[in-house]
């Protein structure tokens, strides 16, 4: 039998069962069109055909429709993936943030999270010579620790702050801590300098008193600008 795209005009020869008597759809291979063949008489055959037409599958449409559903289904799919791992970056980003800019208030609150910033390679200077980023320095040669017995009993660290800075700053509070031989604080108390600003090159005094620490728990203290 030979049947003919009626688009492109192409002419094919296929076998005759091929065909039923209710027609069946067929493809173009040339212009890929598709449509609904009916069974053609040998007297309108072509004399010479070109090639034989491909068939469609009869249910063409619920072929069509499952590859489209199949498609929309990994589209969707890959978005979900794609905003869980975007999300998951922004959080995991947001989360480094605020601990990287809240580290001196983690440290303070939760002397263990210390050992997190040092894995990070953010170890902190626990003390006596503790330097901030405004050019503050607390010399570690010179604080000293006095213990005045008497009721009560008070244990004394003094010490300097000095500016090497180019130019006059603030002096911010320091904070002394004291800590077990684990590194857990056990006590902590402020210092406030004499002078609340230093020109450079500038020192000021400072003194911390704790009264009636428990001086068989402490190990060793640190200290720090605020």
């Amino acid at each position: 039998m030979i049947i003919r795209c009626p688009k492109c005009r192409t002419a094919y020869s296929v076998q005759n069962d091929q065909i039923y008597e209710a027609g069946r759809q067929v493809r173009c291979s040339q212009c890929q069109h598709i449509w609904h063949q009916m069974p053609v008489f040998e007297a309108f055959r072509a004399d010479k055909p070109e090639k034989v037409a491909p068939l469609a599958p009869e249910n063409l449409s619920d072929a069509q429709d499952s590859k489209l559903k199949m498609v929309a289904t990994l589209a969707r799919k890959n978005k979900k993936l794609k905003i869980a791992v975007l999300s998951g970056v922004l959080a995991f980003s947001f989360i480094i943030s605020v601990l990287l800019l809240a580290q001196s208030f983690f440290e303070e609150m939760f002397p263990s999270s210390k050992g997190f910033y040092e894995m990070l390679g953010l170890k902190t200077e626990d003390v006596q010579k503790a330097k901030s980023v405004t050019g503050l320095e607390i010399p570690k040669d010179r604080v000293e620790r006095t213990l005045e017995d008497g009721e009560p009993l008070v244990l004394t660290f003094k010490g300097y702050v000095r500016n090497t800075n180019t130019v006059a700053v603030s002096v911010p509070k320091i904070i002394v801590t004291l800590h077990d031989d684990k590194g857990v604080e056990i006590d902590r108390w402020p210092a406030y300098p004499e002078k609340s600003r230093l020109n450079p090159g500038e020192e000021t005094k400072w003194v911390c008193r704790f009264f009636n620490p428990d001086l068989d728990a402490v190990f060793e203290h640190r200290i720090r600008f605020q």
